[in-house]
C-alpha cells in the first residue's frame, strides 16, 4: 500500500511540473526549457560523527522544479565500504526536501533542506569473543544538500556537493562529486 502511494505521488508531481509553461531558449540550434526537472548521481567521502570515522558516500536525487521552488527526492548512503561491497555498518538516508536553485547557461546552484528517514546499522562494540557488534536503527531526521554544477551542455554537468544528515543515531557530513542530468532538451531547429 505504501509503495503504491509513493508511486502515485511521484507520477502526480511529475505530471504537475510538466503542465507549467517554462521559458524556452535556443543554444546552437537546439531548444531547451528553463527550470526542467533533473537527476543527479554522485560518489565521494563522508564523515560519520556517531562512529567518528571516514566513510564512502553515494548520493542519488531527482528534483521536481516549480516556478518558485523545487522538491527533491534524495538518497544518501554512507558506508565503511564502497557501494558495490556489502557492509554491516551503514547509514541510509531517504529525504524529501524543498529548496531553491539558480541557473545560468554554464552554472547551476541548488540549496535544499527537509525531513529524512534514516536507517541502517552502527558499530555497538565487541562481544566477549572479540566479534564486532552492530545495532540497527530506524528513525526520522533532517537533511541539508547544497549542489554546484558546471554545465558542459545546458542539460549535462558535473560538480561538488555538500550534504549533512542528522538524526539520533546517525550524523553524516558528505562531500561528493555529482553528475547532473536535466530534462531541458526539447528539440532541434
Amino acid at each position: 500500500m505504501n509503495i503504491f502511494l509513493l508511486v502515485f505521488i511521484f507520477f502526480y508531481l511529475f505530471s504537475f511540473t510538466q503542465e507549467e509553461k517554462n521559458e524556452e531558449l535556443i543554444i546552437n540550434d537546439k531548444i531547451y526549457v528553463k527550470k526542467a526537472n533533473y537527476f543527479t548521481v554522485g560518489e565521494g567521502l563522508a564523515y560519520n560523527f556517531h562512529n567518528n570515522t571516514y566513510e564512502y558516500s553515494s548520493f542519488f536525487s531527482y528534483t521536481f522544479n516549480f516556478k518558485m521552488f523545487q522538491l527533491q527526492l534524495n538518497y544518501l548512503l554512507s558506508s565503511e565500504r564502497f557501494i558495490i561491497f556489502k557492509s554491516f555498518r551503514r547509514c541510509n538516508v531517504a529525504g524529501f526536501t524543498i529548496g531553491k536553485n539558480i541557473e545560468t547557461l554554464k552554472y547551476f546552484f541548488s540549496f535544499c533542506a527537509g525531513p529524512s528517514y534514516n536507517f541502517g546499522y552502527y558499530y555497538y562494540g565487541k562481544n566477549i569473543n572479540g566479534t564486532d557488534l552492530y545495532k540497527g536503527f530506524s528513525e526520522t531526521g533532517f537533511i541539508l544538500n547544497i549542489d554546484f554544477f558546471y554545465k558542459f551542455f545546458y542539460d549535462f554537468g558535473i560538480g561538488p556537493s555538500i550534504s549533512y544528515s542528522k538524526s539520533l543515531y546517525s550524523s553524516v557530513f558528505a562531500i561528493t562529486v555529482k553528475l547532473f542530468f536535466s530534462g531541458a532538451y526539447r528539440s532541434s531547429i
